[in-house]
This record gives C-alpha cells, sequence and structure tokens, in this order.
C-alpha cells in the first residue's frame, strides 16, 4: 500500500467540517493505553503513526472523500506547495 501523505488526512477531516473530536467517535477511534482517541487521530494527522487500511476506508467513508482518484486530490497524495485550501480552488 502506498504510503499516505499525513496533511491530506487532515484536509480531508477539515473539508468533511468535523472536529478531531467528532471525526475520532466517527471513526471508531477510541481510547487506547491511556491515550485518548482524538489524541490518536491527531497522531495520524502529524505523521506519528500510519493508518491502516482499515482506517483509511472509515476515513474515506465518513470524510466523503476518494481513497484515490487523480494524483493530486486523494488520500494517499497532495502536491508539497498545496495548501488545503489553494487545492479546492
Amino acid at each position: 500500500m502506498p504510503k499516505v501523505n499525513p496533511s491530506i488526512l487532515r484536509w480531508a477531516r477539515e473539508t468533511a467540517g468535523l472536529t478531531v473530536e467528532d471525526a475520532a467517535d466517527k471513526l471508531g477511534i477510541g481510547d487506547a493505553r491511556g491515550v485518548a482517541g482524538s489524541d490518536r487521530l491527531v497522531m495520524l494527522e502529524n505523521g506519528e503513526v500510519e493508518p491502516t487500511r482499515p482506517q483509511l476506508i472509515k476515513m474515506s467513508t465518513q470524510y466523503r472523500r476518494p481513497l484515490l482518484t487523480d494524483s493530486t486530490r486523494d488520500l494517499t497524495t497532495m502536491p508539497r506547495c498545496c495548501t488545503a485550501r489553494a487545492c479546492l480552488s
């Protein structure tokens, strides 16, 4: 499976209009090993932890974003020069 650009995970959540807490709840990311679910989602979005394939599928569904479309607007790649808002225009 290709590496996931972590910044695209945050972009997808934010453009879906979800807070970290709401997204963690909808994705079923709960507290584990003393770490809150929202903190675990932030770890995914910061690239500290690689998301699993099932997590990516849930994100794609909840955020209403395709896993793969073209090479510039999917959950695996995003141009380095783009910001979340610039990619939407």
